[in-house]
């Protein structure tokens, strides 16, 4: 409270001079002119030789307007600071608006599914990042199949090496580490491993026509951007089988 207040004064203090086209000296000099000499008449003659009749009425009425000239300063710097702080809610709404409303959105294309081990399935996606808000990253990957049988569940494989005769595109998940600009799309692969889920399970997905790949992350502010795509959908377009080995 007193840090705001002292603020309040110390803004009216600078303005003040402003508002009558001068500065603190010139308003000051007439004061310090009679404070010095009535300072030499006491250092010569003391206290009782100073004079007061010589602050007259239209000095009190100088005072007078100073003060009223001064409520005014405060008053347009607490006005100034309104109008600030006004402006600055606008553009903190505005961006808040632009978060909630647009930002980053994936589209799945398709994924390639590989066999490991005989008992476990890598699942390469390829998806495009596109991004109509301010600048974002991706973190926390997650990738769950929503099937007539109950849901399949993976862990994100960030340092999983991709094959050989994947599509020649990046790692999204890597990419997206560094912000992705606004007005920016870009597609790119992630990886996804099943344990314990044999391949020939995941590859008869495409048969369930209420097989869902439902994929998300989190963006650099913490919300969660969602995707979802039937895999029946995806069957005669991009869905690309490998045998297991």
């Amino acid at each position: 409270m007193w840090n705001s207040f002292l603020h309040l004064t110390w803004r009216s203090l600078v303005y003040f001079p402003v508002s009558l086209s001068s500065n603190w000296l010139s308003i000051s000099l007439p004061a310090i002119i009679w404070a010095m000499r009535e300072g030499l008449r006491v250092r010569k003659s003391g206290w009782g030789a100073m004079n007061w009749k010589t602050i007259g009425v239209d000095t009190w009425l100088m005072v007078g307007a100073y003060a009223a000239l001064f409520l005014w300063a405060v008053i347009h710097t607490v006005y100034s600071d309104h109008i600030l702080l006004r402006a600055q809610n606008q553009l903190l709404q505005s961006e808040l608006t632009q978060r909630n409303n647009k930002g980053l959105s994936l589209q799945i294309g398709g994924f390639v599914s590989t066999g490991i081990n005989h008992d476990s399935t890598r699942l390469q996606l390829t998806v495009a990042a596109n991004n109509d808000g301010v600048p974002t990253t991706a973190r926390d990957w997650e990738l769950t199949v929503h099937t007539s049988n109950g849901n399949l569940t993976s862990y994100h494989a960030f340092g999983d090496q991709l094959a050989k005769d994947s599509l020649d595109l990046p790692r999204l998940d890597s990419r997206l580490q560094e912000p992705i600009e606004t007005g920016t799309e870009i597609p790119g692969l992630v990886s996804f491993v099943f344990l314990h889920i044999p391949h020939e399970r995941i590859d008869n997905l495409r048969n369930d026509k209420d097989a869902t790949l439902y994929l998300s992350v989190h963006d650099r502010f913490g919300k969660i951007v969602s995707t979802e795509r039937n895999i029946a959908e995806m069957a005669g377009e991009r869905f690309d089988r490998r045998r297991s080995r």
